[in-house]
């Protein structure tokens, strides 16, 4: 069954169809309802090959699956850049999304360079006592200090009470002998022998 071409042109006025075997057909005036007579519809032909059987037909080797891959063809070349195109507006501000999990520790950073001093701040109120420390352990002894200058004569104190009486001391060692004495004759004033040596007269008339 071969197909036709109706070809439809407006005439200001009036419609014309056309068909392509030269048949004709006009619409005059206000006609609101067209009525064609179409033929009666022939049988429903056969289903056409699909582009996978034409391609076999055609000497292609190989399954449906191949035959899909081969239409795909090589990459080809990368195109020249496009020119930037304008910015468009800013979108608006989105929600702000839920709070994060706490991230690692990072490394310790250098340390920076060291600021200028603060201004002193006001004293402030003052702590309670600290507990007493430990004592700590005795230094060692300081080298002997220079002598300090004479200082002035103090004034004469009070006198003291006299102390007690010492202990007696061991006697001495025995002085040398002395020189011998001179001999005297004495006569005693009684008539008696006069005695010899060192000896004194007796006023009273005894024995020296």
């Amino acid at each position: 069954m071969s197909e036709s071409t109706l070809i439809i042109r407006d005439a200001g006025s009036e419609l014309v169809i056309e068909g392509d075997d030269g048949a004709e057909l006009t619409l005059v005036g206000d006609s609101e309802v067209l009525e064609l007579d179409m033929g009666t519809m022939g049988p429903q032909g056969p289903a056409g090959q699909s582009a996978y059987e034409l391609a076999v037909a055609e000497g292609f080797v190989g399954d449906e699956t191949a035959w899909l891959a081969s239409l795909v063809g090589p990459q080809g070349p990368t195109g020249a850049t496009g020119a930037t195109g304008a910015t468009g507006p800013a979108g608006p501000t989105g929600a702000t999304g839920p709070q994060g999990p706490q991230g690692d520790t990072g490394p310790t950073g250098a340390t920076g360079a060291t600021g200028p001093t603060g201004a002193t701040g006001p004293a402030g109120p003052q702590g309670d006592p600290g507990p007493t420390g430990a004592t700590g352990a005795t230094g060692a002894t300081g080298a002997t200090g220079a002598t300090g200058p004479q200082g002035p004569q103090g004034d004469t104190g009070p006198q003291g009470d006299t102390g007690p009486a010492g202990p007696t001391g061991a006697t001495g060692a025995t002085g040398p002998q002395g020189p011998a004495g001179a001999t005297v004759a004495l006569m005693n004033l009684d008539g008696g022998t006069p005695s010899s040596g060192p000896a004194a007269m007796a006023i009273d008339g005894g024995t020296p």
